[in-house]
């Protein structure tokens, strides 16, 4: 009886504290604070192009398509 009890108890703690954090990040978002932890990297570069050229990885006979069933 009394751990079944505790479990209730328990739930509807757990319960309580879900909503009230979901409550307080709706908050911070509508006041605008950045909660998110990706504001501390650093910005991405976009890509120059190389001017060296891209070297084939595979050969004109290789990657082509195979039949599973016939094999």
């Amino acid at each position: 009886m009394l751990g079944c009890l505790l479990s209730i108890v328990l739930i509807i703690l757990f319960a309580i504290l879900g909503f009230g954090l979901s409550i307080l990040s709706f908050i911070l978002r509508l006041l605008g604070v950045n909660t998110s932890r990706t504001s501390f990297q650093k910005p991405e570069t976009p890509q120059q192009p190389s001017d060296t050229p891209q070297t084939r990885v595979f050969q004109d006979n290789e990657g082509e398509y195979v039949d599973f069933e016939e094999v």
